[in-house]
């Protein structure tokens, strides 16, 4: 608070505000939900037992699945020897991932 008084009365154009989190507080579980919040809990979280794990297990999944499909794509064109891809299904691929975490 004191560094926006500060601002808004002119005497700074700018300050640096720093913050600390405990979470030896509270155990791993209610920690975890408390993290899990930062997600779309209506969507994401609700009846999930751990949140804030599954989802970053389904953000590697994802990004996994996005790295394969990358690579697919450009060894193909970067003349690895062998390598060549089905674009029509790798597309099919891509908009159905695409439709998969869009309507999750």
């Amino acid at each position: 608070m004191a560094a926006r008084t500060e601002i808004e009365a002119g005497i700074y154009d700018a300050a640096m505000v720093l913050g600390v989190e405990l979470m030896k507080s509270v155990d791993s579980k209610t920690g975890g939900n408390y993290l899990g919040t930062a997600a779309w809990y209506e969507k994401e979280c609700k009846g999930v037992e751990f949140p804030f794990p599954k989802l970053f297990d389904r953000l590697y999944d994802l990004y996994d699945e996005l790295y394969g499909l990358y690579r697919e794509l450009h060894d193909s064109f970067g003349g690895v020897r062998g390598a060549k891809a089905d674009l029509p299904s790798l597309m099919k691929r891509l908009l159905a991932l695409r439709e998969r975490e869009t309507a999750h």
